[in-house]
């Protein structure tokens, strides 16, 4: 399953890239999801896919069918995409100027978004590893029993991202 997924992320990825040398989306778009992907990868795939520092492999929390490298990689830059979705449903909603200042409407959706993906994930891997706990990543401070131990990269990554975009030229300013 991984690998058709990653198939198809990479088929996304040069659509994605293909759009760009289009000048059909801006070149920030690329920026954002090579940032993305980067970031979630490093904060929290490294320590959880691969089973660094506290963390558990994904076979051990029940992964089939690929190495830990290879899910690492997947799922960051299935991650990458997402954090491109919330960037572009915040610019759909509230417009160009979504990034330009602090905005609590936008920053509400723009959590929303990013917590709420993370719980219908958390509820999946739930399902698929019953019983086992998630361990300790930079971006997850506090290791309980609990599902919302799962969220808090989620918690924090919507943060930082806006922080971000919105003190940066990353995304640019209207």
């Amino acid at each position: 399953m991984t690998n058709i997924l990653l198939i198809s992320l990479i088929i996304a990825i040069i659509i994605l890239i293909v759009l760009v040398c289009l000048r059909v989306l801006p070149v920030w778009t690329l920026y954002v999801y090579i940032l993305g992907t980067m970031f979630c990868f490093i904060t929290w795939e490294v320590w959880m896919s691969l089973g660094i520092v506290d963390g558990d492999s994904y076979r051990d929390r029940g992964g089939t069918g690929s190495s830990n490298i290879v899910n690492a990689i997947t799922m960051a830059l299935g991650d990458g995409f997402l954090i491109l979705g919330m960037v572009g449903i915040c610019i759909g909603l509230f417009g160009k100027s979504a990034f330009n200042s602090w905005n609590w409407k936008v920053f509400a959706v723009f959590f929303l978004i990013g917590f709420t993906q993370n719980i219908i994930v958390a509820l999946i891997k739930t399902n698929l590893v019953h019983g086992k706990d998630l361990s300790l990543a930079p971006f997850m401070p506090i290791k309980t029993e609990s599902i919302i131990q799962q969220q808090e990269t989620w918690i924090l990554a919507p943060i930082f991202f806006y922080l971000l975009f919105i003190n940066t030229k990353i995304i640019p300013k209207s």
